[in-house]
């Protein structure tokens, strides 16, 4: 909208004029004058005549009527066009009669149009810098003393200064027909169609303030191409309008930019990788430069592919040709499926585009001049020095300086021919023999044998030139010495795509960005048979000296051109290196370097180096923010991206999977260290620091410099920290992407990695291990159960084949020990049963794992089937044998055989060779066969069979949490007391009350790991509930990944109840039982009575006791003071303690009572037991504990009897030793007589004095006269 700008005209005294209008007969000056003069004359009188004689009065003639006054009338002159920057002229002409009272001027544009007074009916304009065309409307406005208002409009056209260009090219990969071509330049454009063989003409009009601006054309494709769309970055205006001439015409022959094509695009798409803002034909030169030109054809390879193939789409979500090679992730995984799926095609296509000169220009004059050669993605690649004259001869640098004797055109290659071969490489290797083993001098040490790439010729093939930077193939030719001696199997890779630039082109670097800053410099040769090269830390100072962090010497830069050029010399040599800055990295270089070895100022040695340069950002200060996040790395270096990711605790993960030593980070003094924790005692990675848990190994990060999302680093590993062994084992300059976002949501490659691993459940028999690899081809490959897929990332999904069906992998969720992925074929989609859990720890995998034991058996026999990281399983029986088993399923029979490389001593020794397991019912059948050997053979062989209960780790009988809170009476070789509380614990030992603290979790319901302070483990598996608690298997290891269990056992854990036993409690007749399958076995009784007094069925016992605070304690005591023994010890210290032995109840089960019992004075006699305390004494008469006694009868003879339980001897007085056996509780025996008797304990006969039996004849039965009173 315009704003009216007024302008008020003053009208002048002097310009007011009054105009009398004359009659129509005219007159002269003089009578005008007479009737303008003022009337000055007296009063005039006529003579008076009679009436009669008056003459008869002439009549007044008719006055003229006056003329009408013409009309007032305006008229605007001046210019109706205008350049800008000019002013102008408008000039009001008046006509008619009458009066001017005032005049405006005003105009409709909204241009700061100044205006000043040139003359009473004339101003002038000026005419801003305008950058488009104006057409403005003035108005003056007029008001007349008659009050009439008159306007007058004039239009004044302001026009620009302009430049105009003409872009002829091609839109193309293959021709695209009625491409939409649009041209930008500022704020200027222009749009054409191309015809159909894709040629477009287009003239581009800009304003003279956008004559720098950069040209970029956009070719869209028609509707039968929408996917098409291609860009061509183009240099300024200003710079195109030169190189096009006097015609105004830029083609192809002048710029081969002006062609828009998959070339174009692919390299604009990495334009824009470079982190370089592209403002100027400088800034254009330098991201070029910073273009890798091999993948600058690999995108092109696959726009190629999409726009001309039929089986071939963009990926989906994704519009267009531009918006896919923009996105380096989807790019990557599209050109990586390609390649992997089809690589001959891929390499035929980029052919293709090589061969077309509408794609690629070979338009290289001459090989002269002074070049690099070498690789803008990687400052760790391979570079070359090249320098040739007119004539061919000059000189190639690479790990020595060689003369060029002659340079030849052949078959549209640049061959280079050398006086002597070049070395490109050294190295050492181990030597080997004809077997291919390490072959050692006489002090077992290995012997090197020294490696060399050399070529005597190379040959330099033009692939594509742009705005001087060039990419080429260079072929070496290399061959590999060993030793001096031709390698000829040696299969090298000689053909590597560089980029050759005049040295005149490299960065410039001006002497202010050196000065005073702290320079970080790695740059390292080929030679690898040489310790890794210093960085070195340089200042350079005003005066042309420097100074070297830690080193002697005098040290002189100077800047040469394009190059910096640092001379250091002390006593043992001088060295000049000459540096050339071959691109820009945030605020550092990659570099390519000459090193030369001056011996009294003359070349001795040449050598190439390659690097990177880095100042170290002043007050840099790093916080925990900064550092959490996803770090990509390294970027410029030859090996696979990585992502290092930080979590909020500063913990390190690598990718997805990788498990890394130095995973525990902390930032200190402004650096940030990843810390390796080490077991002191198998040298395995732990968690937290302990006495047996050490620092072994530390990655420190000096932070250089924080750019955007540009991390520079200066990184060292550092061994054995703090310690007299301390050492640097590696340093260098590191360069990562970083961003805060730290998830993932699709597979790519660089979460991947290298190489990556998996875990996941499998069945017995199955491997558990899932690879991802690359082959020696960078192409991916998935091994699945001990086969390999060739496999890409297609879409965010991994991808493979097995037997024509496509199987794809998506990424579902992610924690911190597993991920979850779906697994499933690509044409039926992802259902819920395809979900797998991957973990990235083998220690992490909940592994198949089974126990074969009896069921409330405490001494139950049991063994162990656990399946291994890899595809086999271990074996192993509550015997500690254990075997690496392999395993298979035959007819529902799993079938574990020892490997047949499995190692066989010569010594004598026992193995389980072959285990079958086949499901009984609810229970399971294993047949084992044991081998004895010696000398390496078997010797004899075992099968036995078995009947046994089953239990999955992870998928048996499931406990809570809540539910292990409290105490616990768990025997593990000794009896321990575990108090559980929430997530941590400790355990005492009964015997010596040692403590030790452990933290613990619950794993699928029934496992219980408890981690000790010193990384041992305690895995506890519950596989049965005995009402109080649970029978249980422990074993033993430590946190090391996959670590084997040391030994194992087999037992009950009871958890303590708050029982309160009174001293009536006690008194009765307690059997002590053994729980078995078969139901509780008798192993012990004992009769306690009112005074406390114990005896043992048919004897008194040896210990007797006393109640004390819910305890019955049974002792041997001997008072010292009294001379003689007693109940109960009041005094300790005046006792001689024989033996003494506790009972303790912790829980009750309807009538079983468990105790733990503690003998104070045998070491380490703790156990816990049941017992049962009998409604009716011996009820159950004789048992194979009452089978020893010595009781006296009312007359003082004695019975004694004696036996194993089942058969014995009863002594019966004056008769005589009868043997007898034990059946159904009573002693059957015949006697002197030769009848048949049966003798039985008459129950609930016992007193604290004795015992009565009864003895009757066989076929009778037990009357009181039968009845002998016996006394203990």
């Amino acid at each position: 909208m315009y704003i009216k700008q007024y302008y008020k005209m003053p009208i002048l005294a002097s310009t007011v004029v009054s105009l009398i209008l004359t009659g129509c007969g005219g007159s002269s000056s003089k009578e005008e004058e007479k009737l303008n003069a003022p009337a000055a004359v007296a009063e005039q009188v006529s003579p008076e005549l009679a009436p009669e004689l008056a003459p008869e009065p002439t009549p007044e003639p008719t006055p003229e009527p006056e003329p009408t006054p013409a009309p007032l009338t305006f008229t605007v002159t001046g210019p109706s066009e205008v350049q800008e920057k000019t002013d102008f002229s408008l000039t009001l002409a008046v006509e008619g009669e009458g009066t001017i009272e005032s005049v405006d001027w005003t105009h409709d544009s909204s241009l700061n149009l100044a205006m000043s007074e040139e003359s009473d009916h004339s101003v002038k304009f000026s005419v801003p810098d305008i950058n488009q065309d104006h057409t403005v409307s003035f108005t003056v406005t007029a008001i007349s003393d008659s009050e009439e208002k008159i306007e007058q409009v004039h239009s004044v056209t302001l026009k620009r200064i302009t430049k105009s260009l003409s872009l002829q090219g091609i839109v193309t990969d293959s021709p695209i027909q009625h491409a939409q071509v649009k041209l930008f330049a500022g704020e200027s454009s222009v749009e054409v169609e191309a015809n159909e063989f894709g040629e477009y003409t287009a003239a581009l009009e800009v304003d003279e303030s956008e004559i720098d601006e950069m040209i970029k054309v956009v070719a869209v494709g028609s509707s039968t191409q929408p996917e098409v769309e291609f860009v061509s970055q183009l240099g300024t205006f200003s710079a195109l309008l030169e190189q096009a001439g006097d015609d105004a015409i830029l083609s192809k022959s002048e710029n081969f930019s002006v062609n828009v094509t998959n070339v174009t695009t692919a390299e604009f798409a990495l334009l824009q990788r470079t982190d370089i803002e592209i403002t100027d034909d400088e800034s254009l030169r330098e991201a070029l430069l910073a273009v890798d030109g091999d993948e600058m054809l690999n995108l092109a390879t696959v726009i190629k592919v999409i726009v001309d193939s039929e089986d071939y789409d963009l990926p989906e979500g994704v519009s267009s040709t531009l918006e896919l090679v923009s996105n380096e992730e989807q790019a990557e995984m599209f050109k990586a499926a390609l390649q992997s799926n089809n690589p001959t095609y891929f390499d035929q296509v980029k052919k293709q585009i090589l061969d077309d000169d509408s794609l690629t220009s070979k338009d290289l004059t001459a090989l002269q001049g002074d070049f690099l050669l070498y690789h803008p993605k990687y400052h760790n690649h391979y570079a070359y020095h090249l320098s040739l004259d007119e004539s061919g001869q000059g000189q190639f640098v690479a790990q020595n300086s060689v003369e060029v004797t002659k340079v030849s055109y052949v078959d549209e290659k640049y061959v280079v021919e050398l006086a002597e071969p070049a070395i490109l490489y050294r190295s050492e290797r181990y030597k080997r023999d004809e077997n291919d083993e390490v072959i050692l001098d006489e002090d077992n040490v290995p012997l090197n044998a020294q490696i060399a790439w050399k070529s005597s010729k190379l040959s330099l093939e033009v692939l594509h030139v742009n705005q001087g930077a060039n990419i080429v193939e260079l072929n070496t030719y290399a061959q590999e010495y060993v030793d001096g001696e031709l390698n000829s199997a040696a299969n090298l890779n000689t053909k590597y795509t560089y980029r050759l630039l005049d040295k005149k082109l490299t960065e410039p670097l001006k002497r202010e960005e050196l000065v005073g800053k702290i320079w970080l410099i790695e740059a390292d040769s080929k030679d690898f048979r040489l310790p890794d090269r210093a960085i070195n830390r340089y200042v350079f100072n005003e005066d042309g000296t420097a100074t070297i962090e830690g080193q002697d010497g005098n040290t002189v830069w100077e800047l040469d051109g394009n190059s910096l050029v640092i001379v250091h010399k002390n006593e043992e040599s001088e060295v000049s290196t000459q540096y050339w800055f071959t691109k820009s990295i945030a605020s550092g270089f990659y570099i390519v370097a000459k090193e030369q070895q001056l011996e009294e100022g003359t070349v001795s040695n040449s050598a190439s180096l390659l690097g990177i340069m880095f100042p170290k950002q002043p007050d840099l200060n790093v916080t925990e923010e900064q550092l959490i996040g996803k770090w990509t790395g390294f970027i410029g270096r030859t090996q696979s991206l990585h992502d290092l990711r930080v979590f909020p605790d500063l913990n390190v993960k690598v990718g997805v999977a990788e498990l890394t030593p130095y995973a525990h980070g902390k930032l200190e003094n402004n650096r940030f260290y990843r810390q390796w924790y080490r077991s002191t005692t198998d040298f395995s990675t732990c968690y937290e620091l302990t006495s047996n848990c050490e620092l072994s190994a530390l990655m420190e990060y000096e932070f250089l410099s924080i750019e955007d999302n540009n991390y520079v680093v200066y990184r060292k590993v550092v061994e054995h920290p703090g310690t007299a062994e301390q050492n640097v084992s590696y340093a260098g300059l590191f360069h990562y992407h970083y961003t805060s976002e730290n998830e993932y949501s699709a597979f790519n490659a660089i979460m991947l990695g290298g190489n990556t691993t998996f875990f996941v459940e499998s069945e017995i028999g199955d491997s558990p291990t899932i690879f991802i690899r690359t082959d020696d081809n960078d192409d991916y490959v998935i091994g699945l159960n001990g086969a390999d897929y060739p496999m890409s990332i297609v879409d965010g999904y991994l991808q493979y084949t097995v037997e024509g069906i496509v199987n794809r992998i998506s990424w579902l969720n992610e924690s911190d020990d597993y991920i979850e992925v779906c697994v499933f074929e690509a044409s039926q989609g992802c259902q819920e049963h395809n979900k797998q859990v991957w973990f990235y720890k083998p220690e992490a995998l909940p592994r198949k794992k089974s126990y074969f034991f009896d069921k409330r058996d405490v001494d139950s026999i049991h063994y162990t089937l656990e399946q291994r990281w890899d595809e086999s399983v271990e074996f192993k029986s509550a015997y500690e044998f254990d075997s690496s088993m392999n395993a298979e399923v035959v007819g529902g029979k799993i079938i574990l055989t020892v490997p047949q490389d499995a190692y066989t001593p010569d010594y004598a020794f026992e193995r389980i060779d072959r285990v079958e397991i086949e499901d009984v019912g609810e229970k399971s059948k294993l047949t084992i066969t044991w081998n004895s050997y010696d000398f390496g053979q078997i010797q004899s062989s075992l099968i036995t069979q078995s009947i046994k209960d089953k239990v999955d780790a992870r998928n048996g009988i499931q406990i809570l949490p809540e539910d292990m809170i409290g105490q616990w009476s768990i025997p593990n070789h000794y009896l321990y007391t575990y108090y559980f509380e929430d997530g941590e614990g400790y355990k005492v030992n009964n015997f010596d009350d040692q403590r030790e603290e452990f933290t613990w979790s619950l794993d699928g319901g029934n496992v219980l790991n408890l981690v000790y302070n010193y990384y041992h483990v305690e895995r506890i598996t519950v596989v049965d509930d005995i009402e109080v608690g649970y029978q249980f298997i422990m074993e033993f290891g430590n946190t090391h990944p996959y670590s084997r269990s040391s030994h194992d056992i087999s037992d009950w854990m009871v958890k303590h109840q708050p029982l309160e036993f009174s001293q009536d409690d006690y008194v009765g007749r307690w059997l002590r039982l053994r729980l078995s399958p078969e139901g509780p076995q008798l192993t012990a009784a004992m009769e306690v009575y009112d005074d406390m007094t114990v005896h043992h069925g048919t004897e008194t016992a040896t210990l007797q006791g006393y109640y004390e605070n819910g305890q019955l304690i049974l002792g041997h005591y001997y008072d010292q003071q009294l001379g003689r023994s007693v109940r109960k010890c009041e005094d300790r210290s005046q006792c001689s303690i024989y033996d003494e032995y506790v009972y303790t109840p912790i829980a009750q089960s309807g009538s079983l009572v468990y105790f733990t019992g503690a003998n104070r004075v045998e070491s380490g006699a703790h156990e816990f037991f049941i017992m049962r305390k009998q409604e009716i004494p011996f009820e159950d008469g004789f048992t194979h504990i009452h089978t020893r006694f010595n009781l006296i009868d009312e007359n003082n003879n004695a019975w004694v009897g004696y036996g194993d339980g089942f058969k014995g001897f009863l002594t019966i007085p004056f008769r005589g030793e009868f043997e007898y056996e034990l059946y159904d509780g009573k002693i059957l025996l015949t006697l002197d007589d030769g009848h048949d008797y049966i003798i039985e304990i008459v129950p609930q006969s016992n007193t604290v004095e004795g015992i009565s039996f009864c003895m009757y004849q066989s076929g009778f039965a037990c009357t009181p006269e039968k009845v002998i009173r016996l006394r203990y």
